[in-house]
């Protein structure tokens, strides 16, 4: 009896693992690489801030969009990419730059080494709240 509820349950994780693996471009959702933080007006002069996950894409456009920290997702620097399919490395960063300043950063980094990091990087300013930060890849 043991062995057959350890036999479900490795099932179920294994289950859970393909259903998790579904391409970002399955029925046109959107992925995202978001958090909900509190970000300092001034802060230490070594902070720096990232989310980071794995993803696997299939290939073709997509908007990606990242948020900005006053404007949130109102507003935000945002750039159309052709995708090779494939796993990727998603990371979104924000380092202190200087009072009320901050440089955001959000980079693909594809395992194919045939392809290189796609990156996009911006300065922007915090007044001292909580804000949802990172970005977004939705297919076109």
């Amino acid at each position: 009896m043991r062995a057959l509820k350890q036999a479900a349950a490795v099932a179920c994780a294994a289950l859970l693992v393909a259903i998790g693996s579904s391409p970002a471009s399955a029925a046109g959702a959107t992925a995202t690489n978001t958090r909900s933080q509190y970000i300092a007006k001034s802060p230490t002069p070594d902070a720096k801030s990232c989310i980071e996950r794995r993803i696997y894409l299939a290939s073709g456009p997509y908007y990606w969009y990242v948020l900005t920290l006053e404007s949130g997702e109102s507003t935000g620097i945002w750039r159309n990419i052709t995708l090779a399919a494939g796993w990727y490395g998603w990371k979104d960063c924000l380092s202190y730059a200087g009072p009320s300043l901050y440089h955001v950063t959000s980079e693909l980094n594809p395992d194919n080494p045939a392809y290189g990091t796609a990156q996009v990087a911006f300065d922007d300013t915090s007044r001292g709240a909580e804000y949802v930060w990172g970005s977004k890849l939705t297919p076109l």
